[in-house]
């Protein structure tokens, strides 16, 4: 049996948990174009022509694509992508080394663009306040910094690291990872999310999907997804599972759940000061500024 035939669909639209572990990609989703041993050249042209179809405004009977399966990829170019990953511009990818399988997400520049620097501002104000800034302090913000698992390697739209993440010695992972995506591919989000439960070096404490609906009408949505250990499970131990935590979502002017949290020690790993350290609450305004970057 082959390996794409061995998968199968790990989440539904209206999971509110994650668990379990994420060694395969699936592939049943109408969202999705699937490539099998194309060459580089054809590779490229594939993912050009998916960006083509975000200029135009989406229509219901031609949604957008997002997602390119490229299966049984020679070991030449699969190397290439694994080691080079400013070798395709404008994708985030997912790779799989066991059978040479990548998941590539594509997304229109000016709206990728827009939300990983207004979600950048939005946290570095925030911690400014509590004269927290990257130089003296050590923090960084990256934009689709690839993470390396055991046997597969993937890049969020934007994580941040904490100076204990940081270190000489320390083989670097993100304390927040955020991942954005249009409306029918919700459930790839949601593997994104389960990849850095089972895969990251050290698990982000906070993973961030945010995603648009357009029909009937423009909306945008913010989740929080948090780890939470089962029962008799310990925080450093398995089993334990991703679980929603926040969630608003914005559509025309107004905000509904809102004001969202990030948690400071799960962003940080460490306490806050209690004199001048605080959680870094997203406002109302600023998920509204959010949603203007998406449309």
């Amino acid at each position: 049996m082959s390996s794409t035939s061995q998968t199968s669909e790990l989440f539904t639209s209206s999971a509110s948990t994650l668990t379990g572990t994420s060694p395969q990609p699936s592939i049943n989703s109408g969202d999705m174009v699937t490539l099998t041993s194309p060459s580089l050249t054809e590779l490229l042209q594939s993912i050009e022509d998916i960006k083509d179809t975000h200029v135009s405004p989406p229509r219901p009977q031609n949604p957008r694509m997002s997602y390119l399966l490229v299966e049984e990829l020679d070991w030449e170019t699969f190397d290439r992508l694994w080691h080079d990953s400013n070798l395709l511009k404008a994708v985030t990818a997912t790779l799989w080394r066991a059978n040479r399988t990548v998941i590539f997400r594509i997304m229109p520049n000016r709206q990728h663009e827009g939300l990983r620097s207004s979600f950048d501002e939005i946290l570095l104000r925030v911690l400014l306040t509590m004269h927290l800034e990257p130089m003296t302090h050590g923090f960084r913000c990256f934009r689709s910094a690839r993470v390396y698992g055991d046997q597969t390697t993937k890049e969020p739209d934007c994580s941040f690291y904490p100076p204990a993440s940081l270190g000489p010695g320390i083989i670097p992972s993100p304390s927040l990872v955020l991942k954005m995506g249009v409306s029918e591919s919700y459930s790839r989000l949601l593997q994104d999310a389960q990849w850095w439960h089972a895969n990251a070096p050290t698990r982000p404490g906070l993973v961030v999907l945010i995603h648009t609906t357009r029909t009937p009408c423009f909306r945008v949505d913010i989740e929080i997804w948090t780890h939470v250990c089962n029962q008799y499970g310990s925080r450093e131990s398995a089993p334990s599972h991703l679980q929603i935590s926040q969630h608003l979502y914005v559509q025309g002017s107004t905000v509904y759940g809102g004001p969202l949290r990030l948690d400071f020690e799960l962003l940080m790993r460490r306490p806050p000061n209690p004199l001048t350290e605080r959680d870094v609450v997203m406002t109302d305004q600023q998920a509204l500024y959010i949603a203007t970057q998406m449309e």
